[in-house]
């Protein structure tokens, strides 16, 4: 499969998502749920996020309703769940004009709870106070998806905008 056609795949997952919740004026586990949208595979969390990202835009002004909403889609896939939960903290935070780069990490490790993921953010946090560079970071951090979570916050905490 191409790059273009994975791509093109993980817009339909968030169009898909979309549909459902539009269709409904509301978020409904059970037919989100129908759809099969979220990869059960630890190494799709690319195509998770695409399909998670209309229930993160729907739930983002309430930090309990979207840890619900978020949790009760991915469930028994804890490092995919991390990750999800993570990312759409974080986007939750911009929408309603409150993200601060300077306290992200430790919110996003307190969203989260302790697990591999919040491990890694913890990480970010001490490589950018000593002003590590992304070789470096890349190095320690790993390839798993704690790993490739944490590097993305490195980048966007890290990116001079």
């Amino acid at each position: 499969m191409s790059i273009e056609d994975e791509s093109n795949l993980d817009w339909s997952l968030t169009q898909r998502s979309a549909k459902s919740i539009i269709a409904l004026g509301r978020f409904d586990q059970d037919d989100w749920l129908s759809l099969n949208l979220l990869p059960q595979t630890e190494d799709s969390l690319t195509k998770a996020i695409f399909a998670t990202l209309p229930i993160i835009l729907f739930s983002h002004e309430s930090e309990i309703k979207l840890q619900r909403n978020l949790a009760d889609v991915v469930g028994n896939t804890p490092l995919i769940r991390d990750g999800i939960l993570a990312i759409g903290y974080a986007l939750a935070l911009a929408l309603r004009e409150q993200l601060d780069s300077t306290q992200l990490l430790s919110q996003i490790i307190s969203f989260v709870g302790e697990t591999q993921t919040s491990q890694k953010l913890l990480q970010v946090q001490t490589l950018i106070a000593h002003s590590a560079g992304l070789a470096r970071v890349v190095t320690e951090l790993g390839d798993d998806n704690p790993g490739r979570i944490a590097i993305a916050f490195y980048c966007f905490l890290t990116s001079r905008e």
